[in-house]
């Protein structure tokens, strides 16, 4: 026994923790610190390689959810014109845009979509878009980690963001790609102004690089812009420190972002003063406040609250009921937080919070869109997270968080191919079936019977972005049909004015056409079940 314990006398204590012989609690404090390192070092590439991967599976994770619908042979409504007018009339899609204050936004579709030759490479951009919902999965990851998260939160609330019924229109729309590239402009700039905030050396540059981003993030899609608010917000539930430091820390990510708006507001404003550009009559400023906050309190609120279900047209029971409860868990976790840890932390959280909502409150719009409400939603998943750790404990919430992303990467997978690849692509393909018995050395005339907006064929629909029809306005069909006849003749550059094209929802009175497409009959392809509701 003697001998056994001048054996591990002489051993020291670092060799023991090694072994497992020491208390790890005292080995902490105890051993030197030429152990620990070495131990650290041994865990390094280990750790190393397990973060490439994740990093790796977060950016592939969306290609996963949407591939579906991302490959399918469709296109969405404003697919078709772009697609045209891109290559056919040069700036057009540029000042449509511009002249909404998304300068950017139109030359990425404008030079995006001039790459296209056609309906079927539609699917690239869409892939476009999906690869920088991986990015910007990826990007919250390492902000969520680098703001205090466990890897195991960070990993469930990036995920689950991406999964949002606004992520799904990005992943599914080609026109939607910039949006992500917004998003991301964001959260860049929130990255820098942390930067900036956080050290004296190279603070301007630092600072004057995040103003840009916000600005160049607003000038792509102003409700994209205020993801820098969600990355405030994940920030703010787990910051320690004095109240002082956290409302200035508030303050300056105010001023930046603040002032990376106003710079895009301001130089938009010069241009249409200028007469360089036209101004939509969307450039507008809410002049109801107090009405603004009644609505936005209303559905769009909820339908952010509801975060993976999906509202439909007349309104869904589970919509309202899953907004009852993300609301009351997160009101339950903050005031726990503040009762524990102070009020300040709390009301930093709720103003952080608000500023998801800064543009839609600012602009004349009143248009309850998800894909307005992106920010919105992911701020509420945010503290949602937040609540749950708070209320049960980091076990309780990873299990609510990874059920909550189980059932929302399945509904994702099902609604952007069910709700909006699949019934796009039915529409095209009667509208491909009629084009056959066109015959352009005929000269024929042409009539399109254009479908009403319920006679859609998804098993829901939602305003103008889920289940909806492409086909039931007037300018719509003329687009595919444009599309899908210099396709057929590919060496017959007037193809398009060899048909004489006209469409409505029925057939004028005493009038014949030689060739007539029947859109209602996309109606009969809805199931059943949804056809009786």
């Amino acid at each position: 026994m003697q001998t056994r314990l001048a054996r591990w006398s002489r051993m020291g204590r670092a060799e023991l923790w090694r072994r497992g012989w020491w208390p790890s609690g005292a080995a902490t404090a105890a051993v030197s610190r030429g152990g620990c390192d070495a131990e650290a070092e041994r865990r390094r590439p280990t750790q190393r390689a397990w973060r490439g991967w994740l990093l790796v599976g977060l950016l592939l994770f969306p290609l996963g959810v949407y591939a579906p619908a991302v490959f399918h042979r469709y296109g969405f409504r404003d697919d078709y014109a772009v697609l045209r007018e891109a290559r056919e009339e040069s700036g057009k899609v540029f000042q449509f845009c511009a002249a909404q204050a998304r300068p950017l936004l139109g030359w990425l579709q404008e030079h995006s979509f001039r790459l296209a030759d056609g309906i079927d490479d539609l699917r690239w951009l869409r892939l476009t878009g999906t690869l920088l919902l991986g990015v910007v999965t990826a990007t919250l990851f390492v902000l969520l980690r680098r703001a205090g998260w466990a890897a195991v939160e960070a990993m469930l609330v990036a995920a689950l963001i991406v999964v949002l019924p606004s992520a799904q229109l990005i992943a599914s729309w080609a026109v939607a790609w910039p949006l992500a590239g917004a998003v991301l402009l964001a959260l860049a700039a929130f990255a820098w102004a942390e930067r900036g905030l956080g050290r004296r050396e190279g603070r301007a540059w630092a600072l004057g690089g995040a103003v840009v981003l916000m600005a160049a993030s607003a000038l792509t899609y102003q409700p994209s812009a205020q993801f820098y608010c969600v990355a405030m917000v994940a920030v703010a539930v787990t910051r320690a420190g004095r109240p002082q430091e956290t409302w200035r820390w508030l303050a300056g990510h105010g001023v930046v972002a603040g002032t990376g708006l106003a710079l895009a507001f301001g130089l938009m404003l010069a241009v249409f003063a200028a007469g360089w550009l036209p101004e939509s009559k969307r450039v507008a400023v809410e002049a109801d406040i107090p009405g603004k906050l009644a609505w936005l309190a209303g559905r769009p609120l909820q339908n952010a609250l509801a975060t993976i279900v999906l509202n439909r047209q007349g309104g869904a029971p589970a919509v309202g009921w899953t907004a009852l409860l993300t609301g009351a868990a997160i009101a339950a976790g903050l005031a726990r937080r503040g009762w524990r840890a102070g009020w300040s932390g709390v009301a930093v959280a709720g103003l952080a919070a608000a500023g998801t909502v800064v543009v839609n409150l600012a602009v004349a719009d009143r248009w309850p869109a998800y894909r307005v409400i992106f920010a919105l939603a992911a701020g509420g998943v945010v503290l949602l997270a937040a609540a749950l750790s708070e209320l049960g404990g980091r076990r309780a919430a990873r299990g609510v968080l990874a059920v909550m992303l189980l059932v929302g990467a399945g509904l994702a997978a099902r609604q952007s191919f069910g709700l909006v690849a699949w019934p796009q692509g039915l529409e095209l393909n009667l509208l491909e079936a009629g084009a056959a018995r066109i015959d352009p050395a005929l000269r024929p005339s042409v009539f399109v019977l254009t479908p009403h907006a319920d006679e859609h064929a998804a098993v829901s629909r939602y305003g103008d972005e889920f289940g909806s029809l492409t086909t039931d306005s007037y300018w719509a069909p003329k687009e595919i049909l444009k599309h899908i006849m210099r396709a057929r003749y590919p060496g017959m550059p007037d193809v398009n004015e060899r048909y004489r094209f006209e469409c409505g929802h029925q057939l004028p009175p005493g009038r014949t056409y030689d060739v007539v497409i029947d859109l209602h009959r996309v109606r009969g392809y809805r199931p059943a079940a949804a056809r009786e509701r």
